[in-house]
């Protein structure tokens, strides 16, 4: 037998099916809901099955497909799993997985690595910056430039794009129409009277 450091807890070295150690823990929390008094609860076990679990008005409630395993209660971004006798619960806090006792694991989700900003501030110039493309292509947002080029009229826009948006000279104008500009062009409507 082996002694988790740290804890009163005996575990055994636990193998599936094929002889293999088992390194992760029985159960991972996908995510909880709340609907009403209801709860819904999604969790991972280790061999990759999804389980998706209600349970009405918060009472404990059985695993299907895992005897033994109850869900005794689902709060906010976490849920209490009771184990099977023959199966005490082991810590892997990395994953979300705590222990209150032998019988007892507590899942929380784990919150995951920010995503990098695509908005960087201090750049002088949106414009400038270019996107790691594979073929090498830069593309401008055409609603972006109009914004760039309202916010700061004296700067060179410089973009590599073949498209030129059509333009309409306010004297080529017919009466009874308007000029109404888009980033893809210029268009004429008639004038709602």
């Amino acid at each position: 037998m082996q002694r988790e450091s740290g804890s009163s807890v005996s575990v055994e070295n636990r193998r599936d099916r094929d002889g293999n150690l088992i390194t992760g823990p029985e159960f991972t929390l996908v995510g909880t809901s709340r609907i009403g008094g209801d709860r819904l609860v999604v969790f991972e076990h280790r061999l990759g099955d999804i389980i998706s679990l209600s349970i009405p008005g918060g009472s404990p409630k059985s695993v299907p497909g895992y005897p033994n395993y109850r869900v005794l209660e689902v709060g906010s971004g976490q849920i209490s799993i009771e184990y099977p006798a023959n199966l005490p619960c082991v810590e892997f806090l990395d994953k979300g997985v705590a222990c209150e006792s032998q019988r007892l694991a507590v899942l929380s989700l784990k919150n995951g690595s920010p995503l990098e900003s695509v908005n960087q501030s201090g750049s002088s110039n949106s414009l400038n910056r270019v996107a790691d493309l594979e073929d090498g292509d830069i593309s401008v947002n055409p609603f972006e430039a109009i914004l760039q080029r309202a916010a700061n009229p004296d700067a060179e826009i410089q973009t590599d794009s073949s498209f030129t948006p059509r333009r309409i000279d306010p004297e080529d104008v017919p009466p009874g129409m308007r000029v109404v500009s888009t980033p893809f062009g210029d268009r004429l409507v008639e004038i709602d009277q």
